[in-house]
């Protein structure tokens, strides 16, 4: 007689596990993605921004801020393109009052900003008390229903000729940062 190995596990179901597709279908109703996208680091070729910043709103067309979030930690912010499948959220959802948006504006603290590059170089970011990044085709509020705000941000992609020249770097010997001033208006 041949001993068949059985395993229960791999048929069995989590109790919750039916209603989670559920709860994944509302949470993306309740989800707003906005892609964002900033015309003067575009010739720069921008792949990752780390951010030191202190809060953010949303600015309507008649120039308005709304204030979303305040930050009061230390650590800057990693972001990074969409073609990463990297975003950043709102922790709860947020009641935004009707008009229509067109930008996400970033209020930077004075240290540990900046830029990396395709080619792989970084550059430091001084005297530049915010980031304005366009929403792409904007957004119009016209309900007050709280949503989550999902964040994206269209970056270039990394570059072959950078990687070669990053691991050229990396063997040989370290690169000085270039410096990037004022990006504001």
């Amino acid at each position: 007689m041949k001993n068949t190995k059985f395993y229960p596990s791999i048929w069995q179901t989590f109790p919750n596990s039916l209603d989670l597709a559920a709860h994944w279908e509302s949470q993306a109703a309740r989800t707003l993605n906005l892609s964002l996208t900033q015309k003067e680091i575009e010739p720069l070729k921008v792949v990752e921004m780390s951010l030191n910043i202190s809060g953010f709103a949303l600015i309507d067309d008649h120039g308005q801020a709304t204030t979303i979030e305040s930050f009061q930690q230390q650590t800057p912010l990693q972001l990074k393109g969409q073609h990463t499948g990297l975003f950043i959220k709102t922790r709860e959802a947020v009641a935004l009052p009707a008009a229509y948006f067109t930008k996400v504006r970033f209020y930077l603290k004075a240290w540990d900003n900046s830029f990396i590059l395709n080619d792989y170089t970084k550059k430091e970011v001084f005297d530049t008390p915010y980031l304005d990044f366009e929403i792409q085709g904007g957004y119009r509020v016209t309900n007050q229903q709280a949503q989550e705000l999902r964040l994206q941000f269209n970056f270039s992609a990394y570059s072959f000729l950078g990687i070669t020249r990053w691991l050229k770097h990396r063997i040989l010997g370290k690169v000085k940062p270039k410096m990037a001033y004022r990006f504001a208006h």
